[in-house]
């Protein structure tokens, strides 16, 4: 795991209450500063009143033009996508809206604990160019890729991740 040198604040937009709170308390666990909303008012409020490095934003939230419109006014405010399918038009969705990554639902912790430190980690050695995200979100990409064919291997095989599963 990618260590911050400072405490990041993260803001989780999530319809759902039991998968805000369980993703605050596991953020909150790893050193960071969480705050949770359940609507993009509550992501307008929350943004307009404090500065946060990172928004984990349920897709259901997003509306069609909410994440280009916050990465404009917030710069430094990276967002990963909670999706609720893993479907191709998902990801190209959040590609142009100008998301830093995103994870698939239902997910495991290891997923997001990834794609925070990928994105804290682009932000803190961040070359100002649009080449240098595309080029990590295309790797990130293919790691969830070679993460999601290994996780279908083990369901396969019988393997119990349910502990690890938010839904």
């Amino acid at each position: 795991m990618m260590a911050h040198a400072l405490k990041q604040r993260v803001l989780v937009a999530e319809v759902e209450e039991g998968v805000r709170e369980h993703l605050a308390s596991f953020l909150g666990r790893l050193g960071h500063a969480v705050d949770v909303v359940r609507d993009e008012a509550g992501v307008l409020d929350k943004l307009a009143a404090s500065d946060y490095h990172l928004l984990l934003l349920d897709e259901r939230i997003a509306g069609k033009d909410l994440i280009a419109r916050l990465t404009e006014t917030h710069r430094s405010l990276g967002v990963i996508v909670m999706a609720s399918t893993p479907a191709f038009e998902s990801v190209i969705a959040a590609m142009r809206s100008r998301a830093s990554d995103y994870v698939v639902k239902p997910f495991a912790l290891n997923e997001v604990t990834a794609a925070v430190n990928r994105v804290l980690g682009r932000q803190q050695t961040s070359l100002g160019t649009t080449t240098a995200v595309e080029t990590d979100f295309a790797q990130s990409t293919k790691d969830r890729q070679a993460a999601s064919r290994r996780q279908v291997s083990e369901a396969e095989n019988g393997a119990n991740a349910a502990d690890l599963q938010v839904k």
